[in-house]
């Protein structure tokens, strides 16, 4: 099992990863946080995805519901202060949310 932890005032991230009782992992710094999406994914779910560095992402969170998904995703965006791309609502016509 893994976990995902973020101090997003000191930029990094960790991966933690669990065997029994330990656990392990290193702090990594984001050299740039991106903007987040929001899209649905192959199984049904849409997915909340933070875009760093260039072209690295983490799935922060998924829901089978695409208002709550929008709304989850504006909030984390507007606490980072980074752009929100919709690629859910329309997948042939993604847009930039206004916060």
């Amino acid at each position: 099992m893994q976990d995902y932890h973020f101090d997003f005032e000191n930029k990094q991230y960790k991966i933690e990863k669990h065997v029994g009782p330990i656990k392990f992992g290193r702090w990594k710094p984001f050299k740039k946080i991106e903007y987040l999406s929001v899209f649905k994914n192959g199984k049904g779910f849409y997915e909340v995805n933070l875009w760093y560095n260039k072209n690295k992402r983490f799935n922060i969170i998924n829901f089978e519901e695409l208002d709550i998904t929008l709304e989850t995703g504006k909030t984390i965006a507007k606490k980072l202060n980074i752009d929100l791309l919709d690629a859910a609502t329309d997948p042939r016509d993604s847009k930039w949310v206004t916060l």
